[in-house]
């Protein structure tokens, strides 16, 4: 049976914006997402960009549709959301050998969250990125990310 609910997730701010943006820059080909589209959109990170040396091969995540941004400036300052970001997708956790993600887990923790278990991408009106925040679980009784059964709308 499916829990009553799940979590809680702690959010934090991570450093992947160059590393999307890396990606993008060079395949200028690939296609950003689309504000218009109902549909989830594939997107690469190139972790080199990162100064991560390792890691040489573009690593894939798919993105959920675009939605837009409704809160004010004080609630995503408080959600680490970046001022001027105007829409965001959930990342789901990407496509990563276990080796590389475990050896990202000892230097950059929080970036390997994101890598895991997904996060939330955000762009700006030009659909740039400009800001990534994960989440990771965390324990019992710690404020965070919980989510409930689902909910007839």
């Amino acid at each position: 049976a499916f829990p009553a609910s799940i979590g809680p997730f702690a959010m934090g701010v991570v450093n992947l914006v160059r590393a999307f943006a890396s990606f993008y820059r060079m395949f200028q080909e690939f296609p950003k997402p689309d504000p218009a589209s109902d549909e989830n959109v594939m997107a690469g990170l190139n972790l080199t960009a990162l100064g991560w040396g390792s890691f040489d091969e573009i690593v894939f995540c798919q993105l959920s549709p675009l939605h837009p941004i409704t809160l004010d400036s004080e609630t995503k300052a408080a959600a680490n959301i970046p001022q001027n970001a105007t829409h965001f997708a959930w990342t789901y956790p990407a496509v990563i050998d276990e080796a590389m993600l475990r050896s990202a887990a000892r230097s950059h923790p929080a970036e390997a969250a994101f890598l895991q278990y997904g996060g939330y991408i955000y762009f700006d009106g030009t659909r740039e990125v400009i800001g990534t925040n994960s989440i990771a679980p965390t324990k019992l009784g710690t404020p965070g990310l919980t989510f409930g059964r689902p909910q007839n709308l």
